[in-house]
């Protein structure tokens, strides 16, 4: 959960700082690199929160704490977000037609990794899902 709130929070701070890049771009020449700073400050704002997850991951397996995971939800809501996802970042891969503009690229590229990983969630419920399953028929035919 540490690893969605982190990564919902970069995508809200990355909309938002960059409408306020893209507007002070486009109305006050002298501020024609806001983007490429807004680029800048969202890789540092990711950096931290793959951090902040490394350490808690860390904690968890020195700890052996483990969550309870729901596989099928996780599949399921992880399979919609990868796909919503992959198709946002063809969207914004489309809107920038010369490939020019930095923040329009950094966030697509982001917008991709969001997309993998949502996958990759997808995949870990499945497995999660049906190494469960196949548990239970076993120890069902055990009893």
């Amino acid at each position: 959960m540490l690893a969605a709130g982190g990564d919902y929070a970069t995508d809200a701070g990355a909309i938002g700082l960059g409408l306020i890049a893209i507007t002070l771009r486009d109305k006050i020449p002298k501020y024609r690199r806001a983007t490429s700073y807004v680029a800048l400050i969202n890789g540092l704002f990711l950096l931290i929160i793959a951090a902040c997850v490394s350490y808690e991951a860390g904690h968890r397996l020195l700890n052996q704490t483990t969550p309870v995971v729901a596989g099928l939800q996780t599949m399921l809501i992880g399979g919609l977000a990868a796909i919503a996802m992959l198709a946002a970042a063809v969207v914004l891969r489309s809107s920038d037609d010369t490939g020019s503009d930095l923040h329009i690229r950094s966030v697509m590229l982001e917008t991709a990794a969001d997309a993998s990983s949502a996958g990759a969630v997808a995949v870990t419920g499945a497995v999660i899902f049906i190494i469960r399953s196949i548990i239970s028929l076993i120890l069902s035919l055990v009893y």
